[in-house]
């Protein structure tokens, strides 16, 4: 009787999200970097970036700033057309009406080429599973946060019934205010449990009827409302958040 031969077992191992990722973004400070015709070539290792026109940037995170040798997911919006290719893999080509997100990569350059002027906001990260879902994909028009028309304010106190959260690890929420009365605008910024007001209009008064416009950096995990220092009617009020 024939020897039966023994099994052999596979182990398959599943990748697991990263416990404590680190992201990079262009621009670091939220909104948009603007692209110049032809090829734009970004060195996350390094923190160096080649612009079309010859001149060089840098970024101020790179993976060996933060101990990481590469990047595993990448999210990129822009208002105009664009190929993109990571190191040396292949070309891809993303519509004007589109977001591209490539997860579960390994890679250090991000090579973007642009056939007219374009601007663009990327975040990356060292997580291979991270996606960053929009409502919206371009970063032209932003996202509305909240708004008020002429409509009564009571004095210091907030003036949204939600708090405004931000959709980006890093972003720019731009505020439109004119108000009836005068008095002065604050943000109240609210992270960890702890809740701080920051002034607008390097804290003077705003004129009554006079419209003013504000753009404040919005980091993750981060909450703001804002208050007035006066009862007013909010002729208009807009916070909408610019990537």
């Amino acid at each position: 009787m024939a020897e039966e031969e023994e099994a052999e077992v596979h182990t398959i191992e599943f990748e697991r999200g990263e416990s404590d990722p680190k992201t990079i973004t262009l621009p670091a400070e939220g909104g948009t970097q603007t692209l110049s015709t032809g090829d734009t070539i970004i060195n996350f290792y390094t923190g160096e970036v080649f612009l079309a026109d010859g001149t060089e940037e840098s970024i101020s995170r790179s993976l060996q700033s933060i101990g990481k040798d590469y990047l595993r997911s990448i999210t990129i919006y822009a208002d105009k057309e664009y190929v993109i290719q990571l190191d040396d893999f292949g070309k891809h080509t993303v519509k004007t009406s589109e977001a591209y997100a490539a997860t579960r990569q390994k890679f250090q350059i991000a090579t973007i080429t642009v056939a007219e002027t374009t601007k663009i906001r990327i975040i990356a990260s060292t997580d291979p599973d991270m996606k960053i879902d929009m409502p919206q994909p371009v970063v032209m028009g932003g996202t509305l946060k909240g708004s008020k028309f002429n409509e009564a304010v009571a004095a210091e106190t907030d003036i949204f019934s939600d708090v405004l959260t931000p959709t980006y690890p890093a972003t720019v929420f731009r505020i439109y205010a004119c108000f009836d009365g005068s008095g002065d605008l604050s943000v109240r910024r609210a992270y960890g449990g702890t809740t701080i007001t920051e002034k607008l209009n390097a804290g003077a008064n705003l004129s009554a009827n006079c419209g003013y416009a504000f753009d404040v950096l919005v980091l993750e995990n981060q909450t703001i409302n804002l208050r007035y220092s006066a009862a007013a009617t909010a002729l208009a009020l807009i916070v909408s958040e610019v990537v």
